[in-house]
């Protein structure tokens, strides 16, 4: 019976995690340019499964793309050599991680955050600074984010 039971959290567990993930990109030098030539914003987050902070924001990251439905959401893991390589070339890490940045084209970044905050920002405070952008670039009308497509 404990068999029993184990198996059916693990299957749930393994349910919920392939839930969250479904919608996210894990992007590397190999992958970053041919995601890139879609017409639409991508938000991304430079993180490593190491790093405390990072896993400290861990919780306000979900909850941050909870209602991020017109963004592609993209993750870059720095533990992995392809994935340090194309941070680098992102200079994400330049000032530390957790970082997340606003890609609107591989010319056109800007950075939500990185690990020098302190305390690290929660989900709304982020929010706020994605909603501020995508006003200033013309990307956000009616409660609504506007991919470039659509302009």
């Amino acid at each position: 019976m404990f068999a029993k039971i184990n198996l059916r959290f693990l299957n749930f567990f393994i349910l919920i995690i392939s839930t969250f993930s479904a919608n996210i990109t894990y992007l590397n030098e190999d992958n970053f340019d041919k995601e890139m030539n879609t017409s639409n914003i991508w938000l991304i987050e430079i993180y490593s499964e190491k790093c405390e902070s990072c896993k400290s924001f861990e919780e306000s990251w979900k909850q941050l793309i909870k209602n991020m439905d017109s963004l592609n959401i993209g993750r870059i893991n720095v533990d992995e050599i392809k994935g340090i390589n194309l941070a680098n070339k992102l200079n994400a890490l330049e000032n530390g991680i957790p970082a997340i940045k606003l890609i609107f084209s591989k010319d056109n970044i800007e950075d939500i955050m990185d690990g020098t905050e302190e305390p690290l920002p929660n989900a709304k405070t982020l929010k706020t600074r994605i909603i501020k952008i995508l006003e200033d670039k013309g990307k956000f009308k009616d409660g609504k984010y506007i991919n470039n497509e659509e302009l």
